[in-house]
């Protein structure tokens, strides 16, 4: 059984040069659990970034996560198509595309942690992009989830 909650994601890039950017998504979203893994849909629009989203619109991307035995997998369909997965201590190869090109990216996680209590659910993700073997970014990814009856 599917429920809706609130979701707020924030990612923080960090370049060679040390500047940082930030960008945050907050929309709502679809949470369950089947077999033993957490399930949470949404969508997202590069346009409308640090705003209220509204599924649907012409520029938006179907994001699919999915979280089981400390590996967090997130599928975008859309705008960007892509299947990037986090698991602590390794390195995964993806293909990122946009309209604008597609960039072969490694994404090697330090840390991926999940705590759940008192309505809330926060997964957080340190990790960095990597292009041919070359540090490119080092990234952080905080998503948080509300809802009054969280497990």
């Amino acid at each position: 059984m599917s429920k809706t909650v609130h979701l707020s994601l924030t990612g923080r890039q960090r370049g060679e040069t040390g500047a940082e950017t930030a960008v945050k998504t907050v929309t709502t979203a679809e949470y369950y659990e089947k077999n033993g893994s957490i399930y949470i849909l949404y969508q997202e629009s590069a346009e409308d970034a640090d705003t209220h989203q509204k599924p649907g619109d012409a520029a938006s991307t179907r994001c699919r996560i999915k979280l089981k035995d400390g590996i967090l997998e997130l599928i975008k369909t859309g705008a960007v198509n892509t299947r990037m997965v986090f698991e602590a201590g390794r390195e995964y190869l993806t293909d990122y595309a946009t309209p604008y090109g597609c960039l072969k990216l490694g994404i090697l996680t330090h840390a991926l942690s999940c705590s759940k209590r008192g309505g809330k659910m926060t997964i957080q993700i340190k990790y960095g992009l990597t292009s041919e073997g070359q540090l490119i970014s080092d990234c952080e990814m905080e998503i948080r989830l509300t809802d009054a009856h969280f497990p």
